[in-house]
C-alpha cells in the first residue's frame, strides 16, 4: 500500500513538472520579418545608357558585361523592379534606384527571359538594380 501511495505521488509530480516546463505557445506572426539575407541574379547588363526614348520605357546600353556585350535595347514596364524604399539596414546592397534614365547613366539590369539577339539585342528589363549618374 506504501508503494502505491508513492507511486501515485510521485507521478502526479512528474506530470505536473512536465505540464509547468511546456514552452508558451503563440500564434501571433510577425507580419514584416526583417530581410537577414536575399539572392539576387548577377545583372544581365552592365554599362553606359546611350539614348533614352518613349518616356524611358526604352533605353539604348553600351553593356560591358560578359554575359551581354555590346548594345542592347532594354524595355522597360510596370512590373520591372527599381528597389525603391528599402532601408539601409537590409542586406539587399540596391537602395532608391532612379526611374529616370539619363543618357550617360550607369546602369545594372536584371533580364530574366530571352535576349532577341538582333542588331542592336533587345531584352525587357525584370529589374534595375542600379541607375545613377556617373561621377
Amino acid at each position: 500500500m506504501k508503494k502505491i501511495i508513492i507511486f501515485t505521488v510521485l507521478s502526479i509530480m512528474a506530470t505536473m513538472l512536465l505540464v509547468g516546463c511546456k514552452g508558451k505557445e503563440t500564434s501571433e506572426v510577425n507580419p514584416k520579418p526583417p530581410v537577414s539575407s536575399a539572392k539576387l541574379m548577377a545583372p544581365t547588363v552592365v554599362g553606359e545608357v546611350l539614348e533614352v526614348k518613349e518616356s524611358g520605357t526604352k533605353i539604348l546600353v553600351n553593356s560591358i558585361s560578359d554575359n551581354t556585350k555590346g548594345k542592347i535595347w532594354v524595355s522597360i514596364n510596370d512590373k520591372t523592379n527599381f528597389f525603391e524604399n528599402i532601408s539601409e539596414g537590409t542586406s539587399i546592397p540596391y537602395h532608391n534606384v532612379s526611374r529616370e534614365f539619363l543618357p550617360g547613366n550607369h546602369v545594372e539590369i536584371y533580364i530574366e527571359g530571352a535576349i532577341m539577339e538582333s542588331s542592336p539585342m533587345q531584352g525587357t528589363a525584370s529589374s534595375v538594380y542600379v541607375n545613377e549618374v556617373k561621377k
